[in-house]
């Protein structure tokens, strides 16, 4: 349009209110809307791109423009889509109102309004820029609203992942614990493998013993190593006790039990005799012992043969014990007793209610195997007590045994061997 007739448009829309309304109404408000939103997207290009201005485009529409910068915004129209849309609804702007220039209406009457109308293409500019504006901050709450549902997923999935970080540490905890039970079953294993390897030499080695000669050890398969060279007698009757935890003794033993088959010896409170009883002695002239007799004053002891005569007998005694004045003979088997006075009164030990005292003395044809087992086996209280117990001397063996406890007191094996003889005894 030429600058006059913009200048009479202006005038013509300042007075008329029906035009004014068509200008601003659907149509006018679609195509600045549309117009708007060209340019708002034009604002969000890319910054390389150099638009023209609103007053270039008016100027190019009204074709006041030199004819260089018109060749410019022909090249640009070419190539923006945006900004040949604003052209296009200027274009059709400018022709609404060239349509009403013939047309005479009636002043617009505006009370309220008392200023100057302001010139077409600056209020065109003015609500361009407020639709802008309002397009703008629409976009931004249309942005918002559109980010809600955005920020709830964002804040869910936030406390997912701290869930999944919770989840994590456990199952870090429990990987610990999974760790340290496979290293303490890698132990156990171990450990177990230990154990069966231990087992299996306890196989092949069944008992160590400690002994005056060093460590000796029985083995399951019957051999006895730490003892210098023994016969299989010995070895056989070794390995026998040990396994069995008892100690074979002499058949001998048994022509020195009373009716009731129990070997002499009764409690020793009761009984009042000591030793020997129920026993083979190796000594000729062994030494006879008895309990003291409260109020005693004196002691007389009597040996007699197996065909009850007298074969020796003490002076009266103020002591406790005492040895026949002459051998006895080996082989044979001999009772003895003992007088206490006390006042007027005597007091006869054993009780004649208790069984009699009986010993035996180691028969010669014996007495070359028990000097062979002190000889050989001095080292070992274990063999000389197996022997010893094998021969009949059983107050020998005890003694022994009793040895061989005290040397291995964490022994089963020593404890039950003494048992096994202290249970043939009765005192």
């Amino acid at each position: 349009m030429a600058p006059d007739e913009l200048l009479a448009a202006d005038d013509h829309l300042s007075e008329c209110g029906l035009c004014y309304e068509t200008l601003d109404g659907a149509q006018g408000r679609t195509r600045v809307a549309r117009s708007v939103a060209n340019t708002l997207r034009a604002s969000f290009a890319s910054d390389t791109i150099q638009h023209p201005a609103a007053e270039e485009l008016f100027d190019y529409i009204d074709e006041r423009l030199e004819q260089a910068s018109r060749r410019e915004i022909d090249a640009h129209l070419e190539a923006c889509a945006d900004c040949r849309g604003e052209v296009i609804d200027l274009q059709s702007a400018a022709l609404d109102l060239a349509a009403t220039r013939d047309h005479r209406y009636g002043a617009r009457v505006n009370a309220l309004d008392n200023r100057p109308a302001p010139a077409n293409w600056q209020a065109l500019s003015i609500q361009v820029g407020l639709r802008i504006a309002a397009a703008v901050v629409l976009a931004v709450i249309v942005a918002w609203v559109a980010a809600l549902p955005y920020k709830s997923r964002i804040a869910r999935l936030e406390r997912e992942n701290a869930r999944a970080r919770e989840v994590n540490s456990e199952l870090e905890r429990q990987a610990s614990s999974i760790q340290a039970l496979q290293n303490e079953a890698a132990n156990l294993s171990r450990e177990n493998e230990a154990l069966r390897h231990t087992e299996s030499q306890a196989a092949a080695l069944a008992v160590s013993l400690s002994e005056p000669g060093g460590v000796i050890e029985i083995g399951q398969d019957g051999t006895v190593h730490g003892l210098p060279s023994m016969d299989k007698a010995d070895q056989q009757a070794v390995v026998t006790a040990v396994h069995s935890g008892r100690v074979r003794v002499s058949p001998q033993l048994a022509s020195l039990s009373d009716k009731a088959g129990q070997l002499m010896g009764g409690p020793r409170e009761r009984y009042g005799l000591v030793s020997p009883i129920a026993t083979v002695v190796a000594e000729q002239q062994p030494n006879l012992k008895w309990n003291a007799v409260e109020g005693a004053t004196s002691y007389v002891v009597s040996i007699y043969g197996d065909d009850l005569k007298l074969v020796a007998r003490s002076e009266a005694l103020r002591v406790t014990e005492w040895k026949p004045g002459a051998p006895l003979e080996r082989g044979r088997t001999y009772t003895w007793q003992v007088r206490a006075s006390v006042g007027s009164n005597e007091v006869v030990l054993p009780p004649p209610a208790e069984p009699e005292a009986k010993f035996k003395i180691l028969p010669g044809s014996e007495l070359a195997e028990l000097n062979r087992a002190r000889s050989v086996y001095q080292g070992s209280h274990l063999v000389q007590a197996i022997v010893l117990a094998r021969l009949g001397l059983l107050d020998d063996a005890e003694r022994q045994l009793k040895a061989l406890a005290k040397a291995n007191p964490d022994s089963e094996t020593a404890r039950k061997l003494l048992a096994s003889v202290m249970s043939l005894r009765r005192h």
